[in-house]
């Protein structure tokens, strides 16, 4: 993990050189990027007595949370990030999208206009409609459709080497959303800054 993060460390700095033709020290933890990559489990374990649960596809928890991984037909995968989303302006939208294939169901049921009845068919929704419109098509499809109808969705792997990428719904501001494989590599503006320290936690190094 020290040198996933050093990387990213390295590539920002020689976009920085390429644009400010100053160069950079980088300085990088092995324990503050381990520490990282936790997530929060240790604070959440310290302060909370919970133990966080390793859940594929998604950030861990302590309980239950959304699936987001689901198979299309061509046996890619694509990890649809629906759960946490669910609200009646994205329900219109996704209705857009799951009715390219006639497959958005009760979607526009006046119903789901009230975020109590969405929380309570969340399992309906993501489990049922949206796995089963994945189902029904190649992954390049479904990545072609849903760009087409707005969103910014990301290319899902192959079965093979079992990785996905996210998608994620297009924000109002219409900027480029980050996406996130299995594997954590995060692309990140040049500006964002570098994580830092020596083995031993030093955060004294220059950005």
């Amino acid at each position: 993990m020290g040198c996933h993060f050093a990387y990213m460390a390295i590539v920002a700095a020689l976009v920085h050189r390429t644009v400010s033709g100053r160069g950079q020290y980088i300085d990088t933890s092995i324990h503050e990027a381990c520490a990282l990559t936790t997530e929060a489990a240790i604070a959440n374990y310290i302060y909370r007595g919970e133990v966080l649960q390793r859940h594929t596809g998604r950030h861990h928890a302590a309980g239950p949370s959304p699936r987001t991984q689901f198979r299309a037909s061509d046996g890619n995968y694509v990890c649809a990030l629906v759960g946490g989303r669910l609200n009646p302006k994205y329900i219109k939208e996704l209705a857009d999208l799951l009715d390219t294939n006639g497959m958005a169901g009760d979607l526009r049921d006046p119903k789901y206009q009230d975020q109590a009845v969405i929380n309570a068919n969340a399992s309906h929704i993501i489990d049922g409609l949206v796995a089963s419109f994945i189902a029904s098509l190649p992954a390049e499809e479904i990545y072609h459709r849903a760009q087409e109808c707005g969103f910014t969705w990301a290319r899902s792997a192959r079965r093979s080497n079992c990785s996905t990428t996210g998608i994620y719904p297009t924000v109002g501001s219409g900027r480029r959303l980050h996406t996130r494989n299995s594997a954590g590599a995060l692309s990140i503006p040049a500006r964002q800054r570098s994580i830092t320290a020596r083995p031993g936690g030093s955060r004294g190094g220059r950005r």
